[in-house]
């Protein structure tokens, strides 16, 4: 609960010196209610640049935890994900009556980096304990096995397009739903283990095995 205050402090202050420069216009600050249903937690940014286009910086962090068990490890799993995202976007607001309200287009890029840790894998080495590629190369059994405990991380950058409608209540209270969808760049899973990666590189491979990604929100925030 700590680092979740810290991350949120952080997304406050981010937000604040992003749009400093328009201390005097209309700032919308949000939280996606439907994230924490996936342990997803930050904040939204909205800047007023005119009564129909706003831009907008979204900061987030996530933590998820989770048993299983994994043939090629010699024993079960606590595998925690963590990362953070980083979404600024532009909107374009149609015909609203008041700034910044109604219906919207909301082009974005996203940012987002990802570790998993926990992880466990007992693969084939050599005499000097080195990863012993023979096994696959040349189908023969490896006489030896070591356990090895690993953790993976992966950044990819993407770009998508959301829809959605925001209504701003007199008093400053902000509520809004969208919904959108992106393509992935492409990106890579880094092992802290390097004989770990070139084993499950020699089996499997973790490349850019999503290429598209949803958006969804739910968001409660206030008008300043």
């Amino acid at each position: 609960m700590k680092k979740i205050s810290t991350i949120l402090k952080a997304s406050v202050v981010a937000i604040a010196v992003f749009f400093a420069g328009g201390a005097n216009a209309q700032i919308d600050v949000k939280a996606n209610i439907l994230g924490l249903a996936f342990n997803d937690y930050g904040l939204y940014g909205e800047y007023s640049i005119s009564e129909n286009m706003s831009a907008q910086l979204g900061l987030m962090y996530s933590v998820n935890k989770f048993g299983a068990s994994s043939d090629l490890a010699t024993n079960d799993l606590d595998v925690k994900w963590t990362g953070f995202k980083v979404i600024p976007s532009f909107r374009f607001y149609f015909s609203p009556d008041d700034p910044t309200e109604g219906f919207f287009v909301e082009p974005y890029i996203r940012y987002k980096s990802q570790k998993r840790s926990g992880m466990t894998a007992s693969i084939p080495v050599d005499d000097n304990g080195n990863y012993d590629d023979n096994w696959a190369n040349d189908n023969s059994t490896a006489t030896k096995y070591e356990d090895r405990d690993y953790t993976t991380t992966r950044n990819k950058a993407g770009f998508g397009l959301a829809l959605g409608k925001k209504w701003v209540h007199d008093a400053g209270f902000v509520f809004e739903s969208y919904i959108g969808f992106g393509k992935n760049g492409n990106s890579e899973v880094k092992y802290s283990d390097q004989d770990v990666q070139d084993y499950y590189n020699s089996i499997i491979s973790f490349d850019s095995p999503i290429s598209i990604h949803a958006r969804a929100g739910v968001s409660l925030g206030w008008r300043f």
